[in-house]
């Protein structure tokens, strides 16, 4: 069964906003549906994430095809999965908890903004020095991560992602088109505004090259 496509544009607008908000931080990478293998016993074991943050001390590659602890780099230091029917059952509340405390991630956000899977509709869980998880949300509903991004649901019902400290809200992959036409806009117009100074200027030009003739007087 397929995703919807409130859980489809929920877990895009996640992987975009943290790729940009993380994009000047060292060492850092956000994955979107990537395989996590993360059992040394059981080599086969996985998760699939909606969207994890790992912060490696070493480059990695590019493209990867699935992501191994210890291989490719250290535990996720964040997770996030947006429920759904299909990933509700999987055990986003139930297994996946625990087996993410057990590797050490220390942040599991869950997103469900329709509420109908998740009443406060988002809820982050913060691990404790113990394993176990603290559950986490602000005053007006939405969650702030250590890693300096908050992420609420805005009025029109879709995820936001905002930084922490300046309030700055990161363009969601839907809104990305209608920024670009907005910028393309301006720059034609600061470039046809340019145009015709330059014009005007060379007329001004023109103008002052070419002085008037005056008529002689008769006697």
């Amino acid at each position: 069964m397929g995703d919807s496509t409130v859980h489809k544009l929920s877990a895009d607008i996640l992987l975009y906003c943290l790729t940009f908000h993380l994009a000047l931080r060292a060492g850092f990478r956000v994955f979107g549906n990537l395989n996590l293998y993360f059992s040394q016993a059981l080599p086969n074991l996985f998760f699939t994430p909606d969207i994890m943050v790992v912060k490696s001390p070493q480059p990695m590659p590019e493209q990867l095809s699935s992501y191994r602890i210890g291989e490719q780099g250290p535990h996720p230091v964040f997770v996030a999965e947006v429920l759904s029917p299909r990933t509700h059952r999987d055990g986003d509340l139930t297994g996946k908890p625990i087996t993410y405390g057990e590797i050490g991630i220390d942040e599991y956000l869950l997103a469900d903004v329709t509420g109908q899977l998740l009443e406060q509709r988002l809820l982050l869980l913060r691990r404790q020095r113990d394993g176990s998880w603290r559950d986490e949300q602000d005053a007006d509903g939405g969650i702030t991560s250590q890693l300096g991004f908050r992420v609420v649901i805005d009025a029109d019902g879709q995820l936001r992602v905002t930084d922490a400290k300046t309030g700055k809200r990161y363009i969601r992959p839907n809104e990305a088109q209608a920024a670009a036409d907005s910028a393309q806009a301006e720059a034609d117009a600061r470039q046809q505004a340019e145009e015709r100074i330059h014009a005007l200027e060379a007329e001004l030009a023109r103008l002052k090259k070419k002085e008037p003739t005056k008529r002689r007087k008769k006697s």
